[in-house]
């Protein structure tokens, strides 16, 4: 039998693979070594500006995110986002993606304003690939809900809440954790308008 030998693509995607495995268990930590170890082997074999490669950025990128670590977690999506429009030009759905992820990111480091510049490029793209209906733009409308809350433009939050909150019921029903939390936030932006009656409505 032919025997591989470490530098090899597959090892590299057993490595990624063992780190998908860690990352869905929750277990960041180990992920992120299993993800490093195929992203080296990767980058000895691969361009930087191929999939896999960038598929190992945003992986490790997604394990920074939910480890708390945001600033590194914008690092890495800042590095794939540059890679990906050089790769696939600016409309493209992994661009739109990366945009939104960086907006999240953002989010959690309260720099608003770019939480509201990425989610809007992103849902720039979106619109021009998706229906009105489908959950990536309604991703990109928390997104901008989020950023606008953020720096207290509460009508331009409560609509951006509203619009996604339509297409989660459309797609999920009413009994949907997604559409919950979705409300809770329009409850949230109602409260900070001090207009009580809504907020508690959105509770209910």
């Amino acid at each position: 039998k032919k025997q591989y030998i470490w530098i090899h693509p597959e090892i590299a995607n057993t490595l990624n693979n063992i780190g998908n495995v860690y990352h869905r268990k929750s277990l960041n930590k180990d992920a992120l070594k299993y993800y490093e170890s195929s992203l080296i082997i990767r980058l000895k074999l691969l361009q930087e500006s191929h999939p896999d490669v960038l598929s190992s950025y945003e992986n490790i990128a997604n394990v920074h995110f939910y480890n708390g670590y945001f600033e590194k977690a914008i690092s890495y999506y800042k590095k794939v986002l540059k890679l990906r429009i050089n790769s696939l030009g600016d409309e493209h759905p992994d661009v739109a993606r990366t945009y939104s992820n960086l907006a999240n990111a953002c989010f959690f480091i309260e720099d608003y304003q770019q939480t509201i510049a990425n989610g809007t490029k992103a849902l720039a793209i979106k619109n021009k690939i998706y229906n009105d209906t489908h959950m990536e733009i309604a991703v990109s409308y928390i997104n901008l809900g989020n950023g606008y809350a953020g720096i207290s433009l509460y009508d331009n939050a409560i609509n951006f809440f509203s619009k996604a909150a339509s297409i989660q019921k459309k797609a999920f029903g009413s009994n949907n954790p997604d559409l919950a939390l979705t409300y809770y936030n329009i409850s949230q932006t109602f409260q900070h308008k001090r207009i009580y009656e809504k907020a508690l409505f959105y509770l209910d």
